[in-house]
């Protein structure tokens, strides 16, 4: 598994996979990569799609890439 740029694990993911791979698989637009570039984060919603991509390109999927809910008890602290 290559290590991937934790500074900006989207924008690794996304030259990695490459974006029109990403949207192909995902069925969305070349727009919603672009989005989620921006936000630096990917819809939780694309992790199990994302992670497959990665994993075939030989890629890490850090969770962080991905904007999870944070748990109540995360929240609370």
């Amino acid at each position: 598994m290559e290590h991937i740029d934790q500074s900006n694990p989207v924008k690794a993911i996304c030259d990695g996979v490459g974006r029109k791979e990403l949207a192909d698989r995902l069925g969305v637009g070349k727009a919603s990569i672009t989005n989620a570039l921006r936000e630096g984060a990917f819809p939780a919603s694309w992790y199990m799609e994302v992670k497959a991509l990665c994993d075939a390109s030989g890629l890490d999927c850090p969770l962080e890439a991905f904007n999870f809910r944070s748990s109540a008890n995360e929240d609370a602290a």
